[in-house]
């Protein structure tokens, strides 16, 4: 009766060490999923700040086309002007009429 008794002591025991070694396991678990949690709330702020620029740079990608686009219909209007009237652009910005010496 003595070695039974023993016997289930060691028994209750060793259950003992498994449910600690049980908690200690479930512990580091639910730390890595906290771990987790904050790295996918940290990609998704990521993610959303990559969003943003993307979208600000295509805003600028279109100022920039209208920029473009405005200069080169000046470009063709002071090109028509020099056609028609003989008004020319000059490179320091200068417009000349007629007699202006060509400086390019």
């Amino acid at each position: 009766m003595e070695i039974l008794h023993t016997m289930m002591g060691i028994l209750h025991t060793m259950l003992g060490i498994l449910c600690t070694m049980m908690e200690i396991l479930h512990t580091v678990m639910e730390i890595l999923c906290t771990t987790m949690e904050i790295l996918h709330t940290m990609l998704g702020i990521l993610y959303t700040t990559m969003e943003i620029l993307h979208t600000m740079l295509g805003i600028l990608h279109t100022v920039m086309e209208i920029l473009c686009t405005t200069m080169e219909i000046l470009r063709t209007i002071m090109e028509i002007l020099h056609t028609v009237m003989g008004i020319k652009l000059l490179p320091n910005g200068l417009v000349c009429i007629f007699t202006c010496p060509i400086i390019e």
